[in-house]
């Protein structure tokens, strides 16, 4: 993918201008609407920029359509440009979508066990509905970058 060249400094002011909607936050991340389908994740805190660093690396690395796509990443890791998901308020579509009876059966699937054991990903996070949206129709994984593993 590599990252592509963005605005990080009109980002900031904006941000700082509160000219960008605020979708939601977590206890590391605030989540802002940039338009144009995408989304700012800026992180509030080290564990923040480490999350950041995690999914533009994973989605930079895996050719796996359950990943959202990332768009680009601030040198300093603070910003992570993303695709925007729709919000989904049970597993329905998701099943629906990957023709599994429940959670435990998707998240047995090659590409989850892959995920969980090569990036460290907290799988219980794969679980909550909160990480996943539908992007362009299809049910994502929004929020993968919390992981058990150290990066720089």
């Amino acid at each position: 993918m590599g990252n592509r060249v963005y605005d990080f400094d009109g980002m900031l002011y904006k941000l700082q201008h509160n000219r960008l909607r605020f979708l939601g936050a977590g206890s590391s991340r605030k989540v802002f609407d940039i338009g144009d389908g995408y989304v700012v994740k800026v992180a509030k805190n080290y564990r923040g920029l480490n999350q950041n660093q995690m999914e533009y690396m994973i989605f930079d690395n895996e050719n796996t359509k359950i990943l959202t796509p990332v768009l680009a990443i601030s040198e300093d890791n603070r910003f992570l440009i993303m695709k925007k998901g729709d919000r989904i308020r049970n597993f329905y579509p998701v099943l629906q979508y990957y023709e599994a009876r429940n959670m435990r059966e998707l998240t047995s699937r090659p590409v989850f066990q892959m995920l969980t054991t090569k990036y460290m990903l907290a799988g219980g996070d794969l679980v909550r509905t909160s990480s996943w949206g539908i992007v362009n129709g299809v049910p994502m994984l929004i929020d993968y970058g919390f992981s058990h593993m150290k990066l720089n």
